[in-house]
């Protein structure tokens, strides 16, 4: 794909429900505002919501000197660009405010919407800044806390009408251990050459895995790996990284563990208070959570939730009882020791950054749902929900066979088999068969026609015409049962493209980009496919969007 190609990308949007399988919540918060405002702030694109939300983080303090301090560190591991510096500097400045998306630190930046979700957040954060003349720098929190690491530890990529899965497994397998302690081992290499060799050669495949050997090195940190490639990938991108697991980090987050802690009951009054109205809505809970959990883990080794027991102390998985006065000492002393679960985690980013604005997907979008109370609580102001970008990448070969075939892309998606036998019903005529049994009838009409006057004329020849019009019947049944044949053939070789098709736009039923690795893009198509997608990929879509290479 030529640069020129690249910079003229162009996005359209797929016909219908293109978020089949999405839940209500989530359909009614992109298309239907008004009927779910009790659980979200007002749409992204609300001019006087975004007043007001940047009226009430300017009239907080941060300690921004101290952001400086622990984001400059972690660029540094992840080898951050000039403008990722340039922005952290710009956070120091008391005007500047923040947009917010996150992800796990999926193998290889894991699966595509990861990609789509930090750009659209770029996208976004350079359109505020140019509306409300101030800066708002994009940032990206990497779930470097999060310990399931069967979650991250594979990449997987189409490989001809297969799905290819590869995984990572060290030497030493993880368990329990927070993905930010990981350091990479030899047995990386092995799923690198994998890779490579599953891959089709491209004038671009070497230089891409001389990138991904580089920056998945072996004694380099999992998660550090993950933003040395995005650095990479979008040397120009001035996203800043946040990982939740540096200690000066946590330091910063420690008022909000210590909350956490000591409001536990507050907080699952108002968690409860803000599912029990979700579910009288219709609508179903995203998170559960009991009143015995906390909304900590602790994790000195290993991650572990952290519970209440039945003697007023505190307990986790495999420790002896605690006390809260314990909890409470060693959290104002290690606090790196404990973080926050899956509905703290939002009220640390938004309460410790100057956040406006949030990029999340269907499922973060309906957790929030759940949240706004604990937001209230601690006095952090409810940021903006942009919609993560969701794109379909539709590659040349896979265009001509949709368009051969005439393929309707939203009826594969829905019901892929019924979209095959529509194709197929349609690539033979009809009434070819009765075609061939008419015209075997008239030839042996034909015969019958002249039969008897030829015996009368010549009754030796009697057995030769029932011979001949034998023959031709016969002839006539084996040029039917070849066209059957190559229409046979044809459908198979149909039904074989068609199933590619759905195979590469939504493997297993779902779509590519919760399922693809952008290595297999970038191996094929080289940098001017990164640049495409970071000069052109546009914030606040509600629809899901096709993309033709």
């Amino acid at each position: 794909m030529a640069v020129a190609q690249a910079a003229r990308a162009t996005y359209r949007e797929l016909p219908g429900n293109h978020f089949a399988g999405a839940t209500s919540l989530y359909l009614d918060f992109l298309h239907d505002p008004a009927s779910v405002e009790a659980f979200f702030p007002p749409p992204f694109d609300d001019s006087a919501a975004l007043d007001r939300i940047v009226k009430q983080v300017s009239g907080r303090e941060y300690a921004r000197e101290d952001l400086r301090t622990a984001l400059l560190e972690m660029a540094d591991d992840y080898r951050a660009s000039d403008r990722a510096r340039s922005n952290i500097e710009l956070l120091a400045h008391k005007d500047t405010l923040v947009v917010f998306s996150g992800q796990q630190v999926g193998l290889f930046t894991g699966p595509l919407y990861t990609i789509y979700k930090a750009l659209s957040t770029e996208r976004w954060a350079a359109e505020l800044t140019s509306k409300l003349g101030r800066p708002v720098v994009p940032c990206f929190w990497l779930s470097t806390d999060d310990h399931d690491f069967a979650e991250v530890d594979h990449v997987r990529v189409p490989r001809g009408d297969d799905l290819l899965t590869l995984q990572y497994k060290p030497s030493c397998p993880s368990s329990g251990d927070p993905v930010g302690r990981l350091v990479i081992d030899s047995q990386m290499e092995s799923v690198i050459r994998e890779l490579q060799d599953a891959l089709p050669r491209s004038e671009f495949s070497d230089d891409v895995f001389r990138t991904i050997r580089e920056c998945y090195a072996e004694g380099t940190r999992f998660a550090s790996a993950f933003g040395r490639l995005w650095y990479a990938m979008f040397p120009q991108s001035g996203l800043i990284p946040v990982s939740p697991c540096n200690r000066n980090f946590k330091k910063l987050a420690r008022p909000y563990l210590e909350g956490a802690l000591k409001d536990d009951a507050k907080l699952y009054e108002a968690y409860s208070k803000a599912s029990a109205a979700l579910e009288r809505s219709g609508y179903h809970q995203q998170v559960y959570k009991t009143e015995r959990q906390t909304m900590l883990f602790y994790q000195q080794f290993k991650r572990h939730s952290l519970h209440h027991d039945d003697n007023d102390g505190y307990v986790w998985e495999g420790g002896e009882p605690v006390t809260a006065d314990w909890l409470a000492k060693t959290i104002a002393e290690r606090p790196d020791y404990f973080s926050p679960n899956v509905l703290l985690r939002p009220i640390v980013q938004n309460g410790v950054f100057p956040t406006i604005g949030v990029t999340l997907g269907p499922s973060e979008t309906a957790y929030y749902a759940q949240i706004g109370g604990i937001h209230d609580h601690f006095g952090v102001p409810r940021p903006l929900i942009l919609p993560r970008t969701s794109v379909s990448i539709i590659e040349r070969s896979v265009a001509r066979r949709i368009k051969k075939l005439d393929i309707q892309i939203e009826a594969l998606q829905k019901d892929r088999d019924a979209e095959i036998a529509r194709v197929l019903r349609a690539s033979f005529p009809s009434d070819l068969e009765r075609q061939f049994d008419r015209a075997e009838q008239r030839v042996g009409d034909a015969f019958d026609d002249i039969h008897q006057g030829v015996v009368d004329f010549e009754i030796t020849l009697d057995k030769p015409l029932r011979a001949a019009a034998a023959r031709a019947k016969r002839e006539m049944r084996q040029v039917a049962q070849k066209a059957y044949a190559a229409n046979k053939r044809k459908l198979e070789e149909s039904e074989s493209q068609i199933r590619r098709v759905g195979m590469q736009l939504f493997p297993e039923g779902g779509f590519q980009e919760r399922t693809f690795n952008v290595v297999y893009y970038w191996a094929r198509y080289g940098p001017d496919f990164l640049t495409g997608l970071y000069d052109n990929l546009p914030a606040g879509p509600r629809s899901h969007l096709l993309w033709e290479l």
